[in-house]
């Protein structure tokens, strides 16, 4: 399917219009009363200066004083990325941060986590003169690494280690903040027919998630590591949420061992400088499976002519029908509204392979032997005035606001040139 291109509502400023923004740093999540059904995440933005050209991460590059917060809605965050441009609302295919490989050994165990004001060694974590986080940012919980001789020589904010590892998509991201793999599993898969079968993950999802989405729900519940780092988020943000308005959400590594990471990246700091990751790209650690076996509860597959039940014995399944323009107009997202519960869910496909051990595999799927729904007549649903789109899970009879979901789409190679491209196209 076609991308079209992305315009979040809430990144545009109507009294500079055609601006440049970069998306700075990110705060705390927050409850949103007139959106009930979906987590806002703080988002930091800082306006680039009109004439800025090239090396968009440096602070060079922006009005440093001309700062401001918008909340986004949680399922957008597959979408945001620390460094991106966005003009007049619209993502910017431009690659802000340096390019760099890191050869890390991931120590076992929960990590600590540091705020940015944190003094570790002889200096501040993430001093203010080299990254503007505004005070919404400042209690943004990042996890470091040591890098040439430096205890915090690599400095990953927590956030994009979710997004990276766990929120892949946006049923996948309110899942995870949510808490439902730990409070409610059956609504992302089916536990009876979930599990490990020597090297072969057998993942039974729900209708609702996708195929690509199974990858890391099998890493998720195959291994501790990565249940502890998904389980992290909803209990930190319970914690949070019990003294303040705002939570700061903590995770782990969904493995520990050697692997290579790639990443764009700013120095910060100084003698030596350190690494403050903008984006994770690439990793290269295993996954605790070799293979991925999916099966849906209703993926409206045809079965085996065969083996099939009369289709008269079948029970009809009515869906509302695809707009086929949807792929050729953009996607506008909003976040102060509520969708439409009961619209069919605009998707966009994100490109680009993250994970070296799932190179070039496939999913497996079984033959149907047979189907107990067919087919009922095709609900057609308008387009909604103004045509705008939420990831919220919505509220029946909305008018104006269609729904809309994030799903990563997997290719059977690695993205050939990460450095030169950036990861959404």
């Amino acid at each position: 399917m076609p991308n079209p291109h992305v315009v979040i509502e809430e990144f545009k400023d109507a009294s500079r219009p055609g601006s440049t923004w970069r998306l700075n740093w990110f705060g705390g999540v927050e409850r949103d009363p007139n959106v009930a059904t979906e987590y806002k995440l703080q988002v930091v933005l800082t306006k680039v200066k009109d004439d800025a050209k090239g090396a968009w991460h440096t602070e060079s590059s922006v009005e440093q004083d001309i700062l401001r917060m918008v909340p986004i809605g949680i399922g957008q965050l597959p979408l945001l990325r620390m460094g991106s441009l966005w003009r007049d609302g619209k993502l910017e295919m431009l690659r802000s941060g340096d390019a760099q490989v890191f050869d890390l050994d991931i120590p076992p165990g929960l990590p600590n986590f540091y705020i940015a004001t944190d003094k570790i060694g002889l200096s501040g974590l993430v001093p203010f003169r080299d990254h503007r986080l505004m005070g919404f940012g400042k209690n943004t919980k990042c996890l470091v690494l040591p890098h040439n001789g430096d205890p915090a020589g690599i400095i990953i904010p927590a956030i994009e280690l979710i997004r990276f590892y766990y929120a892949n998509s946006t049923r996948l991201s309110k899942a995870i903040f949510n808490g439902d793999f730990v409070h409610a599993p059956s609504s992302v898969y089916d536990p009876d027919f979930t599990g490990l079968d020597g090297k072969l993950a057998v993942v039974c999802r729900r209708q609702d998630v996708s195929d690509e989405d199974c990858w890391t729900i099998a890493r998720t519940l195959n291994s501790q590591a990565a249940f502890d780092g998904a389980r992290r988020v909803s209990d930190s943000m319970i914690r949070n949420f019990a003294n303040t308005q705002h939570a700061n959400p903590e995770s782990a590594f969904p493995f520990s061992g050697k692997t290579k990471l790639k990443a764009l990246c700013k120095k910060v700091g100084h003698a030596p400088a350190r690494y403050l990751i903008l984006s994770l790209v690439s990793c290269s650690a295993p996954f605790p499976y070799d293979d991925l076996e999916v099966m849906a509860d209703n993926d409206g597959r045809q079965a085996d002519p065969d083996t099939d039940i009369p289709d008269q014995a079948k029970i009809p399944i009515n869906r509302p029908s695809k707009d086929e323009r949807q792929e050729l107009t953009p996607l506008l997202l909003q976040s102060a509204k509520e969708p439409d519960s009961n619209a069919q869910p605009k998707r966009l496909e994100l490109s680009g392979d993250s994970f070296e051990a799932l190179k070039g595999k496939k999913i497996r799927k079984q033959e149907k032997e047979l189907c107990n729904y067919k087919a009922g007549e095709l609900v057609a649903i308008a387009a909604p005035d103004p045509d705008v789109s939420g990831t919220a899970d919505g509220i029946r009879s909305v008018d104006g606001v269609d729904k809309a979901e994030l799903e990563k789409a997997c290719s059977e190679s690695l993205p050939p040139s990460f450095f030169t491209t950036y990861l959404l196209h």
